[in-house]
């Protein structure tokens, strides 16, 4: 069962939309459908057990056997609520935990790793935007002087790695911009139409430091990686068994960055939210941090040099997102969770490349199944047995 709580503009009330996914025996496949909605005005852990419950009625919840959520720490009381409720005994069946929603994960870590510089990059971007937003003057000057038309986007404020396609619009205009802020800044007739603008007066700030471009350069680079993750899970196919490797995959590619290969590239996905980053004799050297392609040519072909010192400054400052977006990620991870290392074993490719790893998590696995009471004795036998005629076919 999913659910997710929002305001209904038209009621004023919080709407809770429950969905239930389930394995359809006559098509062979997994089907999500919309099951209710329920109203509610308090939206604490209580209300939300209430409402949940009268949602499912004529639903046994033993057969509910696990419940996505968004995240907040309200729904993890609320997670705890209804496990009491559904009970605890040898005869009943427990919920398979999984982890919060990935998706707010994901955005979050990309956010904090961002700000975690003072880089001023959520100002320039809402700024850029506002600027020329309904303002038909503004955007008649920059087209004039630029012979452009193409303006920079609107920032997305709670889905940070949505504003991936923001950055790479403002690496584009970023010589169209240049060329504007110049020239307005320099013809009187314009200037009176942006003294005392702020927005005016973050693009100048931001565009005169010529670090601006790599930084960009650098934030697109590292969100290639959350994105492409979040394009593969994003689906309603059932692909918990191969979310084990690629947010390794993701972690990977994080700590590559500032981290010799050879200290990650043979950990385990269970070794490698535990890797510790205490020793600084671990880190790269400053000069062979991976601040991406882009970013490496940019800083090559600057039209004001910076300092050698001003570079370096820059590489420590992508270490820093790097190492925060690495704390934060293997803080509240799915890696940490039993079932999503285990099920692994139901991935092919993992089946042909470590065909005996597969079988020994395969039987924690139905171990684990068998203690949450989701699968008898006899049934985790026979899975058992299966399993490993398939693996030494």
């Amino acid at each position: 069962i999913s659910f997710d709580e929002s305001l209904n503009k038209a009621t004023q009330k919080n709407q809770m939309d429950l969905h239930v996914r389930y394995c359809d025996p006559v098509k062979d496949m997994v089907i999500t459908r919309y099951l209710n909605s329920q109203f509610l005005g308090h939206s604490k852990a209580s209300d939300l057990v209430s409402s949940f419950t009268a949602g499912l009625s004529g639903v046994s919840l033993s057969k509910v056997h696990q419940i996505s959520m968004d995240g907040p720490a309200v729904n993890w009381r609320f997670y705890g609520n209804i496990q009491k409720h559904i009970g605890y005994g040898d005869s009943v069946s427990c919920l398979l935990e999984t982890g919060s929603c990935g998706l707010h994960i994901v955005h979050n870590v990309y956010k904090k790793g961002i700000l975690s510089v003072e880089w001023g990059v959520e100002e320039f971007m809402r700024s850029a935007y506002r600027l020329f937003k309904d303002a038909p003057a503004k955007r008649d000057d920059y087209v004039t002087i630029t012979g452009s038309h193409v303006f920079p986007l609107k920032h997305c404020g709670h889905r940070w790695l949505e504003n991936e396609g923001v950055l790479e619009r403002l690496v584009v205009i970023l010589p169209e911009l240049k060329t504007f802020l110049t020239t307005v800044a320099s013809t009187k007739t314009l200037m009176t139409n942006y003294k005392s603008n702020k927005s005016f007066d973050i693009l100048q700030s931001t565009l005169n430091n010529p670090k601006t471009l790599p930084r960009l350069q650098f934030l697109i680079s590292i969100s290639h990686g959350f994105t492409a993750f979040l394009t593969k899970f994003q689906t309603e196919q059932p692909v918990l068994p191969f979310l084990c490797e690629e947010m390794t995959i993701l972690i990977k590619g994080i700590l590559k960055r500032y981290v010799p290969s050879e200290q990650i590239d043979h950990l385990t996905p269970s070794e490698i939210i535990k890797f510790s980053l205490d020793d600084q004799s671990k880190l790269l050297p400053t000069q062979q941090i991976d601040v991406g392609i882009a970013a490496t040519s940019s800083l090559l072909k600057l039209d004001s040099p910076i300092s050698p010192r001003q570079r370096q400054e820059f590489r420590i400052d992508c270490r820093t997102i790097c190492q925060t977006l690495f704390k934060k990620i293997a803080l509240k991870n799915p890696l940490h969770y039993n079932i999503v290392n285990h099920s692994q074993c139901l991935d092919p490719k993992f089946i042909l490349s470590q065909p005996q790893e597969a079988e020994h998590k395969f039987q924690r696995l139905v171990t684990l199944l068998y203690d949450k009471k989701r699968l008898s004795c006899g049934e985790a036998e026979i899975a058992k047995e299966q399993f490993h005629y398939l693996v030494t076919i």
